[in-house]
């Protein structure tokens, strides 16, 4: 098996055991059972479950960076910026199980303050790249406007309405 795969076979397996059991019960004797792998293989990879999770989440967060990246130069009111939008809450729907395992007492008590600094660092880019002037209110508002979007992933909504949504308050606030 490759590197890669071995890595995504444990974290797959942490995120499965954290739905049934409490993750201060998953110990890396009953991790390295479920997933089929000798203790000793996980310890090639990490050195306990503390540092797993804090690769699950930096994955998460890499994950949804390379998403926003793909269109950082694009103007705000581009059909592109709106894309990027909805590919990133799309990929936020796809991946909520493991948003809310992150977010709760499987993860670390980080990982929001995480996704909204990375969410910052990325909006800076593309507001001095597109020279539009900002305020660390409206930064810190965008940034965690953001993340109220995840109230409506559990929802009737589609990808597009929620889109809509976050891209009208986007516009709004650094237009």
């Amino acid at each position: 098996m490759k590197h890669q795969d071995i890595r995504d076979k444990i974290h797959l397996t942490y995120l499965s055991l954290v739905t049934s059991q409490d993750a201060s019960t998953i110990n890396v004797r009953k991790l390295a059972e479920a997933a089929g792998i000798a203790r000793s293989t996980f310890y090639i990879y990490f050195d306990n479950i503390e540092q797993l999770v804090i690769d699950i989440e930096n994955e998460f967060l890499y994950q949804f960076e390379k998403i926003y990246k793909q269109h950082i130069r694009c103007p705000l009111t581009a059909p592109e910026h709106f894309e990027v939008i909805q590919k990133m809450i799309c990929f936020l729907k796809e991946n909520y199980h493991t948003f809310l395992i992150l977010c709760g007492s499987q993860g670390s008590n980080s990982f929001v303050i995480k996704l909204v600094n990375t969410l910052k660092v990325l909006l800076v880019k593309k507001l001095n790249y597109l020279h539009i002037e900002y305020s660390e209110v409206q930064l810190t508002f965008a940034a965690t406007g953001f993340m109220s979007v995840i109230d409506f992933l559990d929802t009737e909504k589609n990808t597009k309405e929620i889109a809509q949504e976050y891209f009208d308050l986007f516009i709004h606030l650094f237009d």
